[in-house]
């Protein structure tokens, strides 16, 4: 490795700490990474053989999936944009059908202007009886403008999943309303004229009262996000 590569990769490696940073209690999206991680960490446990995470970017939840082979695809490549291991687009990867164990599309969906062919190419690269994870947002506030252009239901997506011949495990809401409210408000409260400790001593307030809430009234059909897994028949 030259002294180019040596220094390209400490700014990576710079560069993704920074980005994890934004995950810390107090942040606006700590909440929702916490329930995430535990969500995936459920799924992480079924998962063997060789993964593939499409629209990888930062690999925010590599570690939960040290036991299997990750393979992470991005269209982007390098320090300010992934740490995909391949590049590609969602809508024709660079892989041969039947090679992945596992295909994960973690907050992708909708980012892609045409949802169905990023599914169908996760089925082509899926082995018979491969696993499909899905998340994606249902009451999530706009966000990566101007690039965010769908909402899912939980029959929505499922009906999805079943027209390109999956066998739907299970499509279920990752928390309830008031994990969206005190996200959403979290959000809001970042761009108030109050100093840092401020804002983030009453956004983590207000995301341990909405882990309480949320245990005791959750209101799940106002979901922030879906889970799906699915099977490729």
């Amino acid at each position: 490795m030259t002294m180019q590569d040596r220094r390209a990769e400490r700014e990576l490696r710079r560069a993704r700490r920074k980005y994890m940073r934004k995950f810390r209690p107090g942040s606006p999206s700590w909440l929702v990474h916490r329930i995430m991680r535990k969500f995936l960490k459920a799924e992480a446990a079924e998962c063997s053989g060789k993964l593939l995470d499409v629209g990888c970017g930062w690999k925010p939840y590599r570690d939960l999936f040290e036991h299997v082979e990750y393979v992470g695809v991005d269209t982007e490549q390098g320090y300010g944009m992934s740490l995909a291991d391949k590049i590609g687009d969602a809508r024709k990867l660079p892989f041969e059908d039947g090679s992945f164990d596992v295909v994960m599309l973690n907050q992708l969906l909708e980012h892609v202007f045409e949802p169905w062919d990023v599914l169908a190419e996760a089925r082509r690269v899926l082995r018979p009886g491969g696993r499909l994870i899905v998340t994606v947002p249902f009451l999530f506030g706009l966000h990566q403008a101007p690039t965010d252009f769908w909402r899912f239901t939980e029959y929505g997506l499922r009906m999805l999943l079943e027209k390109l011949e999956f066998e739907v495990d299970k499509v279920v809401p990752m928390a309830g309303f008031w994990t969206m409210a005190a996200t959403g408000f979290g959000y809001w409260l970042a761009d108030r004229w109050l100093p840092g400790l401020v804002k983030r001593a009453v956004c983590f307030g207000a995301h341990v009262c909405a882990l309480g809430l949320d245990a005791v009234w959750p209101k799940r059909e106002n979901a922030w996000n879906l889970l799906a897994v699915a099977w490729k028949t």
